[in-house]
């Protein structure tokens, strides 16, 4: 599998291709010995679940004289097709019956299970079962157990007999999991999940869980005096859209300045922001000059705070170094965070690899590397802007900027209520390590909003699109037909203006920091690292305040603001990504995943084939479907619609559409073009294209190349210019990605989507966002060897007790063949 984990379309875990590989030479033998017939023919499903209530027992006293809890009762009523263990006695015989108020009724059990992917992003494992109860005694008893609310509840499933390294296993079961092993002394659920995991894998995927909470349930009456029942259950993710901290102003204040504002008590979060800012102002920003002269000497992205034991100025009125700052911010959590005493002392392994979630959940580095000081420096620009009511002297506003993993990482430790008994605990973790977390990057990689965020601008100007250096667009292709080199200005150009040619942009090796240098390197081309982007800290409590202010009751929800600030990093850096937050398989971490990076030809990807027909066939049951999105629909059906004399009141992506049909033309509209010519050479632009282009050149250059000036820059980008960066971001991407199928020539991208379903055997281990194949003798002739399926919704269920798994999803472009 590709070392980054959250890229979109890679292809399924070994164990699980080993498992569907056995699989279809199984079906396919021309001779069966009997536990091949066995498997084929008499397969049967089981399932389980255990309760993790604790209820009160009235003979047992804790020291101080309360009752005791126990989970006497968990443990004697394990819930099968009937119950897998009961108190000695309970039942008054050794039998499937037990005695009630009404006589001798049936033990209860399980009667359905179905388990998929849900959520606000089908990424959320949650379950539905329904069980029956014979009598009032044995509901009550279910009850207290099943039906309470928040309670954890852990659901088995799997199969009997399985394949096991190509062979039959008929004599050794599938031994459940010790449930009860597990406790809130130790990690509790995360061990629990790990030894889930390790299990799947070992077993080759032949067995699921789900540790979940009960969120809902009810239960009916019947007319023989049984009582039908049933719960939902939801992942631990769950919890993120319901937690609300962020808003939450509990801890003392770490800000060390004397100011008396009110923002400074806005929450706990945006508290700890504004001491960031100002510590990070008075280390590099010596108190002389802060009373009217401008920094010069700064560099275009700020000098590192390198010495986190360096005191500040007093300018705050407290002498603290940039780690005595974070220190007191990070001491006064429940869920105690880093230590900065010269070199980063982290609390557990959790946090020196950034909660990745592979780690969490398998206990598996998997080659990631610690986080250093680099990830938690803070960094100040000469870039001034507004003047802002927190600061004692009314000097313009310097930009100061954190890493986006940082905030993650702040967000973690005083936003996510925690667990404190036993080894502190949070509700739910957010995976912020920088090589676990790649998006897709723009053609030029540069933001246009420096009062959002900031990465390295890495390519200068004299580099050709062509020219060998990983394709990278310059800032002279990207603009044309404006003349970045040109030797005068601009006839529209007025007063001050320099002539481009005097302007030159800085490229990665004018930038002091390594962690901005590593923002793409090491890493596929057209990928970048998204927790090394640097967020500017107004930015991020600006957003805080935003949404507090919005919110009649005052508070923020945790997703709500994450995906807010990604939003905002998207918009600066060219509407390159779509960022959601979403959750991993065991619904432990939220990840980010950018749905608009998938694999490149530089990753080692093995996509599975699952054959719906023949004698290698897998699958119950399969289906797809060409789908047009409403709106896509009207438009090609104007655009179709459109003759020679009213086509210039459409854009051009409305036009373009006849492009989705291979090649095949219309008798009455010939090629259809934009109603205005683009200009081929600079001297056929119109002063209107040129001005729109000089501004974003100017926008950039102020952004990178900030020169000796007391001017500040406005706060905020023009929407024309956001807009502007933006399509030209996607012309260029549009460009990159001609390709020529195997008879027609067509543009990459372009094909109408297919939403496709399959139905397997039960299968654990795949996951949201792998990808797999269908042969080509399944699929339409253009879309042979283009597309990969990629799953977004898995769903469990079992009928007549067999375990099925259904996967659904949509076709990917398939990444070039690996070399």
């Amino acid at each position: 599998m590709a070392k980054f984990k959250n890229i979109i379309g890679t292809g399924f875990p070994k164990y699980v291709t080993d498992q569907l590989e056995a699989r279809k030479k199984l079906v396919s033998k021309t001779t069966r010995d009997s536990k091949d017939l066995l498997w084929l023919s008499n397969r049967t499903g089981w399932f389980r679940m255990t309760s993790g209530a604790l209820i009160e027992d009235k003979f047992k006293k804790n020291p101080d004289g309360t009752p005791a809890l126990t989970d006497d009762l968990a443990r004697n009523n394990i819930l099968q097709g009937g119950l897998a263990s009961r108190r000695e006695g309970f039942s008054g015989v050794k039998s499937s019956y037990i005695k009630g108020p009404l006589g001798f009724k049936p033990m209860p059990g399980i009667t359905s299970l179905s388990v998929g992917t849900g959520g606000r992003w089908q990424t959320l494992l949650q379950g539905e079962v329904e069980f029956i109860a014979y009598d009032l005694n044995q509901l009550g008893i279910l009850s207290n157990l099943y039906m309470s609310l928040g309670v954890h509840v852990f659901i088995e499933w799997g199969h009997k007999p399985y394949i096991k390294n190509n062979v039959v296993n008929t004599s050794e079961d599938i031994n459940p999991v010790n449930f009860f092993n597990f406790t809130k002394s130790s990690d509790g659920v995360i061990d629990l999940q790990r030894k889930v995991n390790s299990v799947k894998e070992k077993l080759e995927g032949n067995y699921e869980a789900l540790i979940g909470r009960v969120y809902n349930f009810d239960y009916n009456a019947n007319p023989d005096g049984s009582y039908t029942c049933k719960i939902k259950v939801m992942g631990a993710g769950a919890m993120a859209d319901s937690l609300r901290g962020l808003s939450l102003k509990t801890g003392g204040d770490t800000d060390s300045s004397d100011s008396e504002s009110p923002n400074k008590n806005i929450s706990d979060l945006g508290n700890a922001l504004i001491s960031i800012k100002n510590s990070l102002l008075d280390l590099v920003t010596p108190r002389a000059r802060r009373k009217g002269s401008q920094d010069g000497e700064l560099k275009s992205l700020g000098r590192k705070a390198e010495d986190f034991t360096n005191k500040g100025s007093k300018y705050f009125g407290a002498e603290k170094s940039y780690g005595e700052t974070l220190n007191n911010i990070y001491s006064k959590c429940n869920y105690k965070g880093p230590v900065f005493n010269g070199d980063v002392i982290h609390k557990n392994d959790f946090q020196k690899l950034g909660n990745a979630h592979q780690f969490i959940s398998n206990a598996n580095k998997d080659g990631l590397s610690n986080l250093d000081n680099s990830f938690y420096t803070g960094y100040v620009s000469s870039l001034t802007y507004e003047y802002h009511s927190w600061y004692k002297f009314k000097s313009p506003d310097k930009t100061a900027y954190i890493t986006l993993g940082h905030l993650f990482c702040l967000v973690q430790h005083l936003g996510i209520f925690a667990d404190t008994e036993g080894t502190p605990t949070p509700a739910v973790f957010l995976d912020y390590h920088p090589d676990n977390t790649l998006v897709r990057t723009g053609i030029l990689e540069a933001s246009i909003d420096p009062s959002v965020c900031l990465i390295p601008f890495a390519t200068a100007p004299t580099v050709g699109i062509d020219s060998g250096n990983n394709n990278n667009t310059s800032t002279t292709n990207f603009l044309y037909p404006l003349e970045t080199r040109k030797t005068t200005k601009y006839n529209f150009q007025k007063g001050s203006s320099i002539p481009n040619e005097k302007r030159y942009f800085p490229n990665n090796d004018n930038v002091s920091s390594s962690i901005l240098k590593n923002f793409s390197g090491g890493v596929p081309f057209g990928s970048g690292k998204l927790f090394n982007v640097l967020v500017s800290i107004d930015f991020a409590y600006n957003t805080l305040v935003s949404l507090q202010e919005s919110n009649e009751n005052k508070d923020v929800a945790l997703r709500e603001y994450l995906q807010k600030i990604l939003n905002g990093v998207n918009i600066a850096l060219g509407k390159n990504n779509n960022f959601k937050i979403v959750s991993d398989e065991c619904g432990l971490v939220l990840r980010v995943i950018d749905e608009n990076h998938i694999p490149t030809r530089t990753e080692d990807i093995e996509y599975m084939t699952i054959p719906p027909f023949g004698t290698e066939s897998i699958a119950y049951d399969y289906s797809y479907s060409s789908k047009i999105s409403k709106n896509l629909a009207s438009q090609i059906v104007i655009a179709s619609q459109a003759q020679s004399d009213d086509i210039k009141d459409f854009p051009e992506d409305v036009l373009s559409y006849f492009k989705l049909n291979g090649g095949v033309s219309d008798r009455f509209t010939g090629k259809i073009k934009p109603p205005v010519v683009k200009p081929t050479t600079p001297t056929s632009a119109t002063e209107s294209e040129l001005r729109s282009l000089q501004n974003l050149y100017d926008q950039l250059y102020k952004n990178y190349s900030i020169p000796y000036s007391a001017e500040a820059a406005n706060k905020g980008v023009n929407q024309s210019l956001v807009n502007l960066y933006a399509s030209l971001q996607q012309e260029f991407k549009n460009k990159k990605c001609i390709s020529v199928g195997s008879k027609n020539s067509f543009q990459a991208g372009v094909l109408i989507p297919l939403e496709m379903s399959i139905t397997i055997d039960g299968m654990s281990g795949i996951l949201p966002y792998n990808a797999f194949l269908l042969p080509n003798n399944r699929l339409p002739e253009r879309y042979k060897d283009r597309v990969a399926f990629i799953v977004f919704s898995i769903n469990h269920s079992f009928d007549n007790n067999q375990w099925k798994t259904t996967l659904r999803g949509q076709t990917i472009i398939r990444p070039d063949t690996p070399t």
